[in-house]
């Protein structure tokens, strides 16, 4: 498509970008170089706020011109900075419209701080319910069955990952009751209350004080662009620059760009001719730069290849239809013998085995098999609800 282009990865990406706008080389343009005016007629929208000014800064540097009016240069990606994207909008430049008052009306984003101040709040309220019986883990001589404000607020910290990381991807932690069965796991109950204070507590917190929380005010406000620019169809030139889609709502934003008249969406570092043999030599280069680049860390014991490759994964042959159980075998074994020559001071373990990942009371068994013998020399991985109350 005409109207989605990549610059390579040993290029510098804004530089470049700004360099083929003045220079009239994207596929919009025509090869025909903007005029000092026409530049203005141009949205760009980078992932940060921090490259919107670098990228200013680019046209100020390569434009031949002693004076330019710079094109609109918006981020998408950086919480407060999606505020950019309905500039326009709110200042009635699509004219006014059933979705340019509800972008006004839209409620404000909730402070990080504020959350940070109220999530251990409720954790320590959860805490002092009176049916909950002590918890020996959690207990203390001053206050047997209470929290401690500083283990509350560590917990806080998890649980706001866990809110932004369900939000970015759309997923509602409402279902999460329903996320697994009873008879796979006893204890899910006990973590489906404590989850009670992001499923329940913190949306009516939010509600009452009239706030949205960070990332669905992001998500609505992508959603919303995305919708205004399908419904104004703007012919004016609209560049998504630098974004891979990982968001989803970012994603639905680019689908839209991508296919209007004018808008172009710019990838960074899309090889498209990568063969095999230079994969697997990227694959060597990055493991000798991480080699160097930790080396000094004295929290690495060990280095470790690949995770749960196929040889070693057979549920991989149920979500696959190419399923290939000698997948990445060679690479995995020549990586291995990369990082032991690079460092002969750490253990390399080849690859992370399925054998080494129990998830008692989660996919398995129940989670007081935890206290019976591992089996093995190395455990890599355990589930993250695979011990209670965590």
């Amino acid at each position: 498509m005409t109207n989605i282009v990549h610059i390579p990865s040993t290029a510098p990406f804004l530089e470049c970008l700004v360099s083929a706008i003045l220079k009239g080389q994207l596929p919009f343009q025509k090869g025909r170089p903007p005029k000092v005016e026409e530049l203005a007629n141009i949205t760009l929208l980078l992932p940060t706020r921090r490259a919107c000014r670098v990228c200013g800064e680019a046209f100020l540097r390569l434009s031949d011109q002693k004076a330019i009016i710079l094109p609109t240069i918006r981020p998408i990606g950086d919480g407060d900075d999606d505020e950019g994207l309905i500039h326009e909008a709110v200042q009635g430049s699509f004219g006014q419209s059933e979705l340019t008052s509800s972008l006004i009306d839209m409620s404000p984003a909730v402070s990080g701080l504020e959350r940070h101040l109220i999530l251990p709040q409720a954790i320590l309220q959860w805490r002092k319910n009176p049916e909950r019986a002590p918890e020996p883990h959690l207990a203390s001589e001053e206050q047997p069955s209470q929290i401690k404000p500083a283990q509350a607020a560590l917990m806080a910290h998890e649980l706001a990952k866990l809110i932004d990381n369900a939000e970015t991807e759309e997923v509602d932690l409402a279902h999460l009751e329903n996320l697994v069965p009873d008879q796979f796991s006893e204890h899910w109950q006990k973590t489906l209350e404590f989850l009670t204070i992001i499923t329940k507590a913190w949306p009516d917190y939010l509600k009452a004080t009239n706030q949205l929380s960070q990332a669905a005010r992001r998500n609505l406000l992508l959603t919303k662009e995305a919708e205004r620019l399908a419904e104004t169809k703007p012919d004016t030139p609209i560049i998504i620059a630098g974004s891979t889609g990982s968001v989803p709502a970012a994603a639905r934003l680019m689908k839209v760009v991508a296919n209007l008249e004018n808008g172009l969406i710019v990838l960074p570092g899309l090889d498209q001719h990568l063969d095999d043999a230079a994969f697997a030599n990227e694959a060597l280069r990055q493991s000798g730069e991480m080699v160097h680049s930790l080396f000094n860390h004295p929290s690495i014991f060990a280095w470790s290849m690949q995770n749960e490759p196929p040889w070693d994964a057979d549920w991989m042959k149920y979500l696959y239809k190419d399923y290939d159980p000698d997948q990445n075998r060679t690479l995995a074994g020549n990586l291995a013998a990369n990082v032991s020559a690079l460092d002969k001071t750490r253990y390399v373990h080849a690859f992370s085995a399925t054998s080494e990942h129990p998830w008692f009371g989660w996919y398995s068994g129940h989670y007081t098999d935890y206290a019976k013998p591992a089996g093995r020399d190395l455990i890599t991985e355990f589930g993250a609800q695979a011990l209670p109350r965590l």
